[in-house]
């Protein structure tokens, strides 16, 4: 049975029309307000906008008693085309009354915003609700517009709201990490729906990240989208990027590049995203995406683009607590990537911060994975160039030393693959046997200690090790971000710079027994965290001193292992040795390690380690 009679449903039918009229001629109204209006037109129109607000008839369409009780929600139907003219009107009108000369339209405000996110969120895309029909696109188009009118203009009454009502910010966010699913390729809306979409997201991050825990509301309004996992977010992204890549972006549109590489780059500098292992398609993406860039590299927008997207690469490369990053990107070609903006850009004077991504590889191939993963890519760099091979003497003048280091410690991985030296090198960790050792030892899979036998690690386990042991935790403790392979290199690394520097480094040591008082604590610290020198080798630093804390029992002494100078009596008669320690990379992080040997520095290496 039909609601109304039939005069009243014609009634309300004109009613329809009158309000559908007065919202497009409010519509043609407040464009003529803009700032490219002649000044004598924007007057003429303040005057109509101000007669179609003050008559209160036009977003009588969101009243009640126009809103069926069926509605339906294909995206041209009566009811969703209504919502779209309100919201629409009302996206003008709060760019319009944003400028100080019509602060007057502003107090009379046809819908508080409350009011505005209800009808979006009953045909937003999200809720599964809208039907896509034609107009589609229209529905998508219009609401990318309202937020990123919203949050550029007046945003602080928009931060205020979003405090009491975060559901709004899930709203734009999720129009904006979703945009690629929502709109096809090729439409006539799909880069301008790319590009307010991500004004509005970057325009509420930046405004939400003034205020105090204003940036944990917005990335947990976001990771909500996708269920906590920031993974799965990174994904959404590298989708945006690829549907980026493959819009036909005019000059006038390619600040896209600018603003969505700006916005992920914000996204991942927020705490919530650090220490993330990022998705290969991140990387992929992105490089893709930096590689269309580079067609037009004297568009300014397009530069800084790219600056963003190294700057998002650095970060998610640098500041974490593993190599697993660092090793994608190598993977998926950042190196070359690296080489192209330097052959484009290298020679201008720009302004601009490409990340120095190249010094990061060099200090970091000392690590096997990163090493292995380079390898893997640019093997071809290990042999001189060609006189024909342009890109490669290119490589070469340019980025030297990345090139020096590669073939520096490739040589020497190889090398210690191959001898498998470590094995006799490192010594077995069971000090508490009399019996002889055997001669090659073999590593625990926690990476602290050394066994000749199983006879020692079954003695070293039940006294000791069974007690530190963290092969659970992942090689040295670091949750896998280090593989066995790699604390091996690095061990047997840092004791061949020992045997080099054999000579200083016990000189150095045996003359602080001098002292008075005498040392109770003595280190090697092998600096792994930056490049080898040219002739493959490392800086080190050896030191010894008095803590104040220690007492003079020497069995208190013998107790601090970790530091002591004087080990247990047990190693006979050379009791002076020192801790050997490593400083190596983990991106940009720099943690120090202590290695599961003693460097005997009264007898130096040809006594070997103990």
């Amino acid at each position: 049975m039909s609601r109304y009679t039939r005069a009243q449903g014609e009634a309300k039918s004109r009613q329809y029309q009158q309000a559908l009229e007065d919202l497009h001629t409010l519509q043609t109204e407040l464009k003529k307000m803009l700032p490219n209006t002649p000044v004598a037109s924007r007057n003429s129109s303040f005057l109509k906008v101000k007669a179609i607000l003050n008559r209160g008839i036009a977003f009588s369409l969101l009243d009640d008693d126009f809103q069926n009780t069926a509605p339906s929600y294909e995206s041209d139907s009566v009811h969703v085309c209504a919502i779209i003219e309100c919201l629409s009107s009302f996206s003008l009108w709060y760019e319009v009354t944003g400028r100080p000369e019509y602060a007057s339209l502003a107090q009379k405000k046809p819908l508080e915003l409350a009011e505005v996110f209800h009808w979006v969120d009953l045909i937003h895309p999200m809720n599964g609700r809208l039907i896509r029909t034609t107009g589609y696109e229209r529905v998508i188009g219009t609401l990318t517009g309202l937020f990123a009118t919203i949050t550029r203009k007046r945003i602080k009454e928009f931060v205020q709201f979003a405090w009491s009502e975060p559901h709004a910010i899930t709203l734009i966010l999720g129009l904006w990490l979703n945009y690629p699913t929502y709109i096809e390729l090729g439409t006539e809306d799909s880069t301008g729906v790319a590009g307010t979409g991500t004004i509005a997201a970057l325009a509420l991050f930046e405004a939400l990240d003034e205020e105090e825990a204003g940036e944990a509301l917005v990335v947990e309004q976001l990771l909500r989208l996708e269920g906590g996992s920031r993974r799965r977010v990174l994904r959404r992204i590298a989708e945006q990027t690829d549907f980026i890549r493959q819009l036909d972006l005019h000059s006038s549109w390619r600040f896209l590049w600018k603003i969505h590489f700006g916005m992920v780059s914000t996204l991942i500098h927020s705490r919530q995203f650090y220490d993330i292992v990022a998705p290969r398609a991140l990387f992929d993406s992105t490089l893709a995406g930096v590689r269309v860039c580079l067609q037009t590299p004297d568009e300014e927008a397009v530069v800084v683009g790219v600056e963003k997207a190294f700057e998002m690469f650095r970060f998610i490369i640098c500041n974490t607590s593993h190599t697993m990053n660092l090793v994608r990107a190598i993977k998926m070609g950042v190196f070359d990537v690296v080489v192209d903006i330097e052959h484009i850009w290298g020679g201008v004077e720009k302004d601009h911060d490409f990340g120095d991504l190249d010094c990061v590889l060099e200090s970091n191939l000392v690590i096997p994975s990163v090493l292995r993963a380079f390898h893997a890519r640019h093997a071809d760099l290990l042999e001189p160039a060609g006189r024909s091979e342009l890109r490669r003497i290119f490589i070469a003048k340019r980025f030297g030393n990345v090139v020096r280091s590669f073939r520096t410690m490739w040589a020497q991985y190889t090398h210690a693959k191959e001898t498998r030296s470590w094995k006799t090198i490192v010594p077995c960790s069971n000090t508490i046997t009399d019996a002889a050792h055997e001669a090659q030892v073999r590593a625990c899979p926690c990476g602290e200690a050394f066994y000749c036998s199983d006879k020692c690690q079954r003695d070293h386990w039940r006294v000791e090790h069974r007690l530190i042991c963290h092969r659970d935790d992942g090689v040295w403790g670091y949750g896998g971000s280090l593989s066995l392979d790699d604390a091996v290199f690095l061990t047997v690394t840092s004791l061949n710079v020992i045997k080099r520097h054999d000579a200083e480094i016990k000189a150095k040591l045996a003359a602080s027994l001098t002292g008075d008082p005498k040392p109770t604590y003595g280190a090697v610290r092998i600096e792994l965290n930056d490049a080898p020198s040219r002739d493959g080798d490392f800086e080190w630093e050896a030191f010894a001193g008095v803590d104040e804390e220690d007492t003079e029992d020497a069995e208190d002494l013998a107790a601090t292992r970790a530091t002591v100078i004087r080990p247990p009596a047990d190693m006979g008669e050379h009791k002076v040795a020192a801790s050997v320690m490593v400083l190596f990379n983990l991106g940009e992080l720099y943690p120090e390690h202590e290695l599961p040997v003693k460097y005997d520095f009264l007898k130096g290496v040809e006594g070997g380690f103990v």
